[in-house]
């Protein structure tokens, strides 16, 4: 619960820092228009990701060509990005209405087979959310490298 409203603070910062550039690139109609949930989509999306997935495989183990599994590699690699974006939505809660279904749809369909659970991820994700390239940023490793620890740190 304390990680939701440290988020909605955050968001309240964030928004009152862009909200003029933000008033004038969307209306409030297309605003509240994508932020509508479309759980049709999602599942679609998932499917059909998981449907390439498995057709390619038993190409590539039919044909057994250089060719088709280079192809492969690439429509593989499509899904599975387009999987990873379901799974990001889906930490934020955005597939469908019911948490307990959005986060089952995740688990089962999505993060499971990378060996990662929704629950686990999504408090990570959030802490990221609110404390992006900070020292409390759980993932503030992968944005470090030598000497630009710190603004004024910056290498010569």
């Amino acid at each position: 619960m304390e990680l939701s409203a440290n988020y909605r603070e955050y968001d309240s910062k964030m928004t009152q820092h862009y909200h003029p550039l933000r008033k004038n690139l969307l209306s409030k109609e297309e605003l509240a228009s994508l932020s509508t949930l479309q759980p049709l989509h999602v599942v679609k999306d998932t499917l059909l990701s998981w449907v390439m997935i498995i057709s390619t495989w038993l190409l590539v183990a039919k044909f057994n060509n250089p060719l088709i599994a280079v192809l492969g590699f690439f429509v593989v690699g499509a899904s599975c990005y387009r999987l990873y974006i379901i799974g990001h939505d889906g930490l934020h809660r955005r597939l469908f209405n019911s948490k307990w279904l959005n986060d089952l749809w995740g688990d089962v369909f999505i993060l499971s087979f990378i060996g990662a659970s929704t629950a686990k991820n999504r408090h990570n994700h959030m802490t990221h959310h609110i404390h992006t390239c900070e020292m409390e940023d759980p993932d503030r490793y992968k944005y470090q490298s030598n000497g630009k620890e710190t603004l004024w740190k910056l290498p010569k």
